[in-house]
């Protein structure tokens, strides 16, 4: 008997049972699945399988093909999300589930398929419970590659919602690296073991080293759109767009990619392409349902910062309220919530609204109480003194965010009529600014409106688009 998850394989009649009850699949195939679980994780090649299932008939690709989408259906399993079988592009098949001889206790496989789950909704309810499930499936299977790769997934997502924070959580970044580093140990031709390492490296600043990690991701797993995604985030300039489309390529509705892609462009200056890619991401976004898997968010917020950009206040704060309603319960709704309310809070600024400025400023603290780019506005609209500004932004350099510490503070003398200081202040920041997307928003960010009068503006929004090449 060949037991995984809830399926049981009886190998002398070769039928396939799923909690007791019998299920339609022939018997040549249920003999596939089983050589291919228990191979426990390897890859078994095309040629092998035609040479092992159809020795005296002479068959194409095709019936293997089909033969597998079969076994798939059976087991509900999907292609562009394998839970069962993971098809290894230009190389054969492999088993991904749980390793055959796992079966004592709790089921740790559905312990591992539930954390998965919990961490594709991006609930923050639902965080500690994912991670937990994850721990549980590496404690019942130690040697079990996916289970530490799914280990480090939770403690990045874990780190996403802290990300938002003046000082967020890098222990968190820390644990993941860690256990990604197990996972490839234990089975380095597991490309979402390398998939995850580059993501923890990235959050970690290691970008060259993220970069490297991801692209040996990609090139054992070339059809796996996060792949792609991933190495999109980690690279910037012609590889993230490059990356970023392969992934739309490979996942049409994949409307974050679209947001990378808009990044570069905001960067450049490229506003009608930055425009078009918002829109595109935008129309996704909104189509999304309920509930959906890895929803996303921030396509209005970008939109707007695209229309400001181009002096289109208006239909950028029209953009900005949008965002500002979306319903998404994911974690990445609700930092662009407070991201769209606080640039909103800066258009009115910009436009003498004082009050309406200090009620949109309100509205993003009770997101994200405390940071910085809120508490700034609160000041500047009349809400609170400085000293709580300064707090926030010296937060943020003691929380690693030197970068947005020295945004924040060439906002803040901006605000105060010191223009010549704050464009000193990012003219450095680009200049010294390790290669990536630092600075990437300048352009279009309404925090910075007063400076765009400035005669240096273009010659530093200029060093920045040089960066995006």
């Amino acid at each position: 008997m060949v037991r995984f998850g809830s399926f049981a394989i009886d190998t002398r009649t070769w039928t396939l049972t799923r909690d007791g009850a019998a299920l339609d699949l022939s018997p040549r195939l249920v003999e596939i699945l089983a050589y291919l679980v228990e191979r426990d994780g390897a890859v078994a090649t095309k040629e092998e399988l035609l040479d092992r299932f159809w020795p005296d008939v002479h068959v194409t690709e095709n019936t293997l093909t089909r033969a597998i989408a079969d076994i798939r259906k059976a087991v509900g399993d999907a292609a562009d999300d394998p839970r069962v079988i993971q098809t290894m592009a230009r190389r054969g098949y492999r088993y991904v589930g749980r390793p055959p001889a796992a079966e004592a206790g709790e089921d740790p496989f559905k312990q591992w398929v539930s954390g998965r789950l919990a961490l594709e909704s991006l609930d923050p309810k639902r965080l500690a419970d994912a991670r937990a499930a994850m721990e549980a499936a590496v404690a019942a299977m130690p040697d079990y590659a996916p289970a530490h790769a799914g280990v480090a997934n939770a403690c990045l997502v874990a780190f996403e919602a802290t990300r938002p924070r003046n000082l967020p959580d890098a222990s968190l970044i820390a644990a993941a690296a860690a256990a990604a580093r197990r996972a490839v140990a234990i089975d380095p031709k597991l490309g979402e073991a390398w998939a995850v390492l580059g993501h923890a490296q990235v959050l970690g600043g290691l970008r060259a080293e993220s970069q490297a990690s991801l692209r040996r991701a990609v090139s054992l797993e070339p059809d796996n759109w996060r792949h792609h995604f991933r190495l999109a985030l980690a690279g910037w300039g012609e590889e993230r767009l490059r990356e970023a489309d392969r992934a739309l390529a490979l996942l049409p509705s994949c409307a974050a990619a679209h947001l990378l892609s808009a990044m570069v462009y905001v960067a450049r200056g490229a506003w009608d392409r930055a425009e078009a890619a918002a829109m595109n991401g935008a129309r996704l976004q909104d189509a999304q349902g309920d509930g959906a898997v890895l929803p996303v968010a921030g396509l209005h917020w970008m939109l707007g910062l695209v229309h400001s950009a181009r002096g289109q206040l208006t239909d950028g704060a029209a953009a900005l309220a949008i965002e500002t309603e979306v319903s998404s319960s994911g974690l990445y709704g609700n930092e662009f919530r407070w991201l769209a309310h606080s640039s909103l809070g800066y258009l009115h600024l910009h436009e003498g609204r004082r009050a309406l400025a200090a009620s949109a400023f309100r509205a993003a603290d009770a997101l994200n109480p405390g940071a910085a780019r809120s508490a700034v506005g609160l000041h500047h609209s009349g809400v609170r003194d400085g000293s709580a500004a300064s707090l926030a932004v010296a937060e943020l350099a003691r929380g690693g965010k030197d970068a947005d510490a020295a945004l924040m503070r060439a906002a803040m003398h901006s605000w105060e009529g010191e223009t010549d200081v704050a464009i000193n202040l990012l003219t450095d920041l680009v200049a010294r600014a390790a290669p990536g997307p630092t600075g990437w928003s300048l352009g279009a960010d309404p925090m910075l409106l007063p400076l765009r009068a400035h005669g240096r503006w273009r010659a530093l929004l200029a060093a920045v688009a040089v960066r995006a090449a």
